[in-house]
């Protein structure tokens, strides 16, 4: 029990201690405390068996032996297979905008839009200038609709360090299965093409298909929603991904909130810094 104890409250410590910030590259920075516990409870648990996880092996062994530098380079290593951790863990930030071409009344889990590439959800950049951007977009249906033109920009935060999945990485044997037995009969087997590695490819894909098998943009939405069901099950919060490919535009971080009421918070900034030519924030 004391080496159990000894062993939280050193991993605790990645999450706090400075010198250890840059232990860890992206996508896996960020530890908190609350994260090395998790990760500290593995460690203890594992045990080693043919195949399984050098580094949980390595990070008790050096615990044990005191060189704590290198238990903790050790112990990070294991992030990406512990399942509480799998994904990307982003901490709290403000440095993310969202634009829109008329004011948000009250934001919601539940607002829909048949266009959205990546399926329902808020999306946010850390790009102002492709936020701004944003801030045309659909104005000219406005009327139609009696709405009146007022773009508007926001700075989004996120308080709290949450669970992405990130549509760049490879997919996981246990996404792919998920992914396969989800999409329609017709496409289920994109998963398993050749060069098709990641869940943004795949969503690429079905969409460049859904048209030759019959599926509208909103039949897309359901298969995208129904992924996205599946993998809130598993802990994730929404995705992360580059954007700029598609649109042609410079690359900039997006991360799409599937809960924005209970994952971020938004301020409205000045309409004139939708004018201005810097990244400048007035507010």
């Amino acid at each position: 029990m004391a080496e159990r104890k000894g062993l939280f409250s050193f991993l605790e410590s990645i999450g706090s201690n400075p010198y250890l910030s840059g232990v860890t590259s992206d996508p896996y920075a960020n530890i908190t405390p609350e994260h090395a516990k998790v990760l500290g409870e593995a460690a203890v648990d594992f045990t080693p068996i043919v195949g399984d996880i050098k580094a949980g092996v390595e990070t008790v062994d050096y615990l044990k032996k005191g060189e704590y530098g290198s238990a903790a380079l050790s112990a990070v290593g294991m992030l990406p297979f512990i399942p509480p951790l799998a994904g990307v863990l982003r901490g709290s930030t403000k440095n993310l905008f969202h634009g829109t071409s008329k004011p948000i009344d009250n934001i919601s889990d539940w607002s829909y839009n048949d266009m959205n590439i990546y399926g329902q959800g808020f999306y946010t950049t850390d790009s102002m200038t492709t936020a701004k951007g944003y801030t045309k977009k659909g104005r000219g249906n406005l009327a139609g609709q009696g709405d009146t033109y007022e773009p508007t920009l926001y700075r989004i935060e996120q308080p709290n360090t949450i669970k992405l999945y990130d549509l760049e990485e490879t997919m996981s044997n246990k996404v792919k299965d998920t992914v396969r037995a989800t999409l329609p009969e017709e496409v289920a087997d994109i998963v398993d093409e050749p060069g098709i590695t990641t869940l943004r490819q795949v969503y690429d894909e079905f969409r460049d298909l859904s048209e030759q098998i019959d599926y509208s943009t909103d039949a897309v939405q359901e298969v995208f929603f129904d992924i996205r069901e599946k993998l809130q099950k598993l802990g994730y919060k929404g995705f992360e991904h580059i954007g700029g490919s598609i649109t042609g535009n410079a690359p900039h971080k997006v991360r799409i909130y599937w809960e924005p009421t209970k994952d971020i918070k938004y301020k409205e900034l000045k309409p004139e810094v939708i004018n201005t030519s810097t990244s400048r924030i007035i507010d």
